[in-house]
């Protein structure tokens, strides 16, 4: 015994209690568990059936409390690795864990959605299985442990209830995906309110959760406890109980009903056969109840134990006596429920009314603010290769990114926790595929790593523009002398250049560049004992947190994991800025007594500029965009980058309407004049060809989904080779039939592409005109130079690429 106080409080070394009464039967329960195994427990899991092991919810839930009072229980009755959990005083539905540790008390948000559970973006089922996995799998903090669940003073209704009034077993709206089917009796916990329309309920009996109308139930907080389950009668008397059983039961068959002489206790009722029904009291004792010398937790507890063992010699409980609807009309009539005599089964059509509901993403939108998103962004199944499109929808209040698996469903697949989130670029190299990026959740000691793709880059920036700043804090501004805030951008360029003295293992060599312990891009893969890579790595928004960078080296293999060769690990303070460092770097393995395994040169440049506000560029801006675009073309005559000018003179003219083709009409119509050779006409690098190539694929890249995205695929799952190289074709392979195949294909996207010119973004269609008119007027009878200046950026810059490299444009959502 332990004292505080006035206050008393008792302790088995295990658990909290508040009276000697409760531990005494808690130390009986537990000697005789020890004597009799109980088979219910013997995989492991609790008598709930729940996936963790955790100790029941009347021991750590203790209802509405503020968080000043849940610190003063803990501090008053705990010790370091105690436990409650409590719904929020000022936020009712959302709950928190509370959890004293070695170095105080810690509260942890426990977020509500759907009838789902989620902290730190782990998605659970019920708090139970929140605080059996925190207390048997995981930590909440480093070596910390929820060890001691505190119990509440009085025992807490926490679920309100309600009870159906018609039963319903077909959708009644026809825009919400989660309705479930129920039959008039049926009794639901409310989880929370959807809208005005839907509760999301979860029936008591343990099935599915979901959508429930409101109009078709009503409040059920007066009923008995056990309401809803399947063998509990609430309307019977010892007698009757008796004949209802042996007129509808069979061997097995029981019921539960209260006790007509002991308020609070209940009456189990068995049918053992012929016309023969044993009667069992279940004794109420405080939090518990008893029954043949043992203590459940609940009179469930009590059925799924002696489902599991005999209650009389060679009989177990079988299945519930079934109701009839007689009686079923009779106990809710009894109960207070009002139900309509001539119609207690509905279908879809009685609740015309309910149809043409909004969608998820309207019902959820309308309550954000304006910051809220919404739409599909493709992602990375976890330790897989294959991708998949989802519907992402923002509570920017909340710091929550929730994914369905489209707009019709009304329960996510899961939810990414903002607040523990860092936000960071991925390079198309990492995956194979453009506009990608990732959002990185270190959550109580764990990691996740979520791959997200858009449709677009204009997409991908749009996301990672609201998303970066619900993240971690940013660092990436400061002010001035004059008190304005400035921007700070950082990019690293680096170049794998190529490798020596590599293990006899590292046969198929490749690098993965990473940020820290964030991984970013990836090299190609080569086949030589000395391998020559020369890729150039080009990452962008750097965030500050940064410290360095690093190169592991991997060795491709076919059947098994991929071998780590070495890694070279560099910091970024070690690099000056805004100049190249060409060195060769050791490759040390990962265990640190071992020699090196080769090295690697690798030439670097980091980049940390300071934007000054965008007033003071207007001067500029205006210089580049004057309507000759005189001084782009002079700078596109100097820079050896011009992808890298073009990208940022197409992101200039973007801000202006009709500013992109008003500029790319300008050089394109300019090189034509300077350009006498018509077969090499834009076939160079030029600043011309850079931003027609940069824009198109960022303006019709609906246009290819829409036009060669199910050819693509249909190409992928063909079975008959299209390959003509005899120097490439499998042994026994038929020339003529992959002949067949290929024309077969071939002539199948022309068709395509030529039936889809009215699909073609019309801001393409007038650049690819005034190419047309600019080289009729250089090369007037011309016909073949109007057709190959078309075609050559159509076709070749655009066509060409999105089937060689159908990643790379999002052509192929289901395969890495």
């Amino acid at each position: 015994m332990a004292s505080h106080g006035e206050d008393e409080f008792f302790t088995d070394g295990n658990k909290i209690y508040y009276d000697l009464e409760t531990l005494e039967r808690a130390l009986k329960q537990t000697a005789e568990e020890h004597y009799e195994e109980d088979e219910d427990f013997a995989d492991g899991e609790d008598e709930d059936g729940a996936q963790y092991n955790a100790p029941p919810e009347r021991e750590w839930y203790h209802g509405r409390l503020d968080r000043k009072a849940a610190e003063e229980r803990l501090r008053r009755y705990a010790r370091p690795g105690s436990y409650l959990v409590r719904e929020s005083d000022r936020q009712p539905g959302t709950f928190s864990l509370s959890f004293l540790g070695v170095t105080g008390i810690s509260h942890f948000r426990i977020t509500t959605f759907a009838s789902q559970y989620y902290i730190g973006g782990r998605q659970f089922l019920s708090l139970k299985d929140l605080i059996g996995y925190y207390a048997s799998r995981s930590r909440l903090l480093e070596n910390e442990v929820l060890q001691y669940p505190l119990a509440p003073h009085e025992e807490i209704v926490r679920r309100r209830r309600v009870i159906a009034q018609y039963t319903c077993q077909t959708p009644v709206s026809e825009n919400l995906d989660g309705e479930i089917p129920f039959t008039v009796g049926d009794v639901f916990y409310v989880d929370g309110e959807f809208n005005d329309e839907f509760l999301w309920c979860t029936p008591v009996t343990g099935a599915p959760s979901g959508l429930v109308p409101v109009a078709l139930v009503q409040d059920a907080s007066e009923l008995d406890d056990y309401a809803g389950f399947p063998w509990f009668f609430s309307r019977l008397t010892k007698q009757a109980a008796n004949d209802y059983l042996l007129d509808h039961g069979v061997p097995g068959s029981y019921l539960i009903r209260p006790s007509e002489v002991s308020p609070g206790d209940y009456s189990l009722s068995v049918h053992l056969g012929g016309r023969m029904v044993s009667r069992f009291k279940i004794s109420r004792d405080g939090r518990h109840y008893a029954m043949g010398g043992r203590m459940y937790d609940s009179v469930e507890a009590v059925v799924q134990h002696y489902r599991q063992s005999q209650i009389v010699e060679g009989m177990a409980l079988g299945q519930p006596c079934k109701k009839i609807d007689e009686y079923m009309r009779q106990e809710l009539r009894g109960s207070g429920v009002q139900i309509d005599r001539n119609q207690t089964h509905l279908n879809s059509d009685a609740f015309v009314g309910f149809r043409n509901r909004p969608a998820i993403s309207e019902v959820i939108s309308r309550r954000e603010e304006a910051a809220t998103k919404n739409g599909h962004l493709v992602k990375k199944a976890d330790n897989k290769k294959t991708w998949k499109e989802y519907f992402f929808l923002l509570k920017g209040a909340e710091k929550q990114l929730f994914f369905f698996e489209n707009e019709r469903q009304t329960r996510p697949k899961g939810m990414i926790d903002l607040s523990y989130s860092s936000i960071y670029n991925v390079h198309d190299s990492l995956h194979g595929r453009a506009n990608c990026f990732q959002i990185i959740v270190r959550a109580f000691n764990e990691v996740s790593t979520y791959y997200l793709c858009g449709n677009t880059t204009e997409d991908k920036n749009d996301w990672m523009t609201i998303l970066q700043p619900l993240c971690n804090p940013s660092k990436n501004s400061r002010k001035s002398a004059s008190g304005r805030l400035l921007e700070q951008t950082r990019s690293l360029v680096m170049n794998i250049v190529d490798a020596q003295r590599l293990p006899r293992n590292a046969t198929r060599p490749y690098c993965i560049i990473s940020l820290d312990d964030v991984s970013m891009a990836r090299s190609q893969t080569v086949e030589a004992a000395h391998p020559v890579w020369e890729e150039e790595f080009k990452l962008d928004d750097v965030h500050p947190d940064i410290t360095s960078f690093s190169v592991a080296v991997m060795s491709r293999n076919k059947r098994i994991k991929d071998t780590f060769i070495g890694q070279v690990q560099i910091n970024i303070s070690a690099l000056p800025n805004r100049a190249y460092v060409d060195e060769w770097h050791e490759l040390r393995p990962r265990t640190k007594d071992k020699a090196a395994c080769g090295s690697i040169r690798i030439k670097a440049k980091f980049q940390h500029d300071i934007i000054l506000p965008e007033e003071e560029y207007r001067q500029m801006k205006d210089l580049l965009t004057e309507p000759d675009f005189a001084t782009v073309q002079a700078l596109g005559d100097v820079l050896k980058d011009r992808r890298e000018l073009a990208s940022a003179i197409l992101q200039i003219c973007r801000q202006e309407p009709s500013g992109c083709v008003r500029m790319l009409r300008t050089i394109t119509t300019m090189e034509i004049q300077q350009h006498d050779d018509v077969p090499t006409l834009f076939r160079g690098n030029t600043l011309a060809t850079s931003a027609m190539d940069m824009y198109m694929k960022s303006t019709a890249l609906a246009y290819l989904h829409a036009t060669v995205k199910d050819m693509v695929n249909e190409i992928i799952a063909l079975k008959q080779s299209c390959e003509i190289n005899p120097t490439r074709m499998e042994r026994n392979e038929d020339m003529s039939a992959n002949l067949k195949c290929l024309l077969n294909v071939l002539n199948k996207f022309i068709d395509r592409v030529f039936g889809s010119i009215t699909s073609v973004p019309e801001s393409l269609r007038y650049v690819l005109g005034c190419l047309q008119t600019g080289v009729m007027a250089k090369w007037p009878g011309n016909d073949v130079v109007q057709i190959r200046v078309v075609s050559g950026f159509f076709f070749l810059r655009l066509i060409c690429p999105a089937v060689l490299n159908p990643r790379l444009f999002n052509l192929v959502t289901g395969m890495s």
